[in-house]
């Protein structure tokens, strides 16, 4: 966050050109394209790159921003698919840490995947 994210994005940018197929290069490109607001970068980004059929493949850390992009650039239907794919995937879900604590006194559990699986798909956000 300190940094130059136009300098970060640029080298992140040249970096996914050589390695497409790096899901840690795509993701933490999402990430800084979102922390400089540039929503639509990202949208365009997933949606070239159909990344919304490699949902497993992206690091779980890019996920909240990735689906903030597309709720912010108005496509709400591919948010929410892409947020039904990720809340399958056990432990991967974009909720709040104090909704899996919560779920997590309730629950008496302590595998974050059995937690996260008792947390109910919130349509309202998407």
């Amino acid at each position: 966050k300190q940094g130059n994210l136009a300098n970060g994005i640029d080298t992140l940018k040249q970096l996914h050109v050589h390695y497409p197929q790096d899901a840690k290069v795509t993701a933490d490109l999402i990430i800084l394209l979102r922390l400089a607001g540039r929503n639509a970068e990202i949208v365009n980004l997933t949606n070239s790159e159909k990344l919304d059929s490699q949902v497993e493949a992206m690091p779980s850390y890019a996920y909240t921003a990735w689906l903030g992009a597309l709720r912010d650039q108005k496509q709400a239907k591919q948010a929410f698919d892409i947020a039904q794919q990720v809340y399958t995937l056990s432990g991967k879900t974009p909720f709040h840490k104090a909704k899996s604590i919560s779920a997590a006194n309730a629950t008496n559990t302590v595998n974050p995947a059995d937690t996260v699986a008792s947390i109910p798909f919130d349509t309202w956000y998407y």
